[in-house]
């Protein structure tokens, strides 16, 4: 999957699933946690569903503000979890 199509996707989810996102005006830089659109239980739903979309395990160290500070590094973060995990040795992909 394409970073533009990561992206795409997981600014549906955010508007989807935090409704002050839309009130914002939402950027794939926007400020995410520091901004004050996520908190805690808010990042806790939006890894769930980030996971089942994805195909992916976010793991309790991975859960960090780097990670989930804006579109952008939430994008990249599934891109480098999806590119592990295509090169895990015996992965049926």
């Amino acid at each position: 999957m394409s970073n533009k199509a990561i992206e795409e996707r997981v600014r549906e989810i955010i508007l989807e699933r935090v409704p002050k996102s839309r009130k914002e005006g939402l950027t794939n830089s926007a400020q995410l946690l520091s901004g004050g659109l996520l908190d805690s239980l808010g990042v806790l739903d939006v890894v769930t569903i980030l996971e089942q979309t994805f195909d992916l395990t976010v793991d309790d160290e991975e859960l960090v503000p780097e990670h989930f500070e804006s579109i952008e590094s939430i994008s990249a973060f599934i891109k480098k979890k999806s590119s592990a995990v295509e090169s895990t040795p015996g992965k049926d992909l």
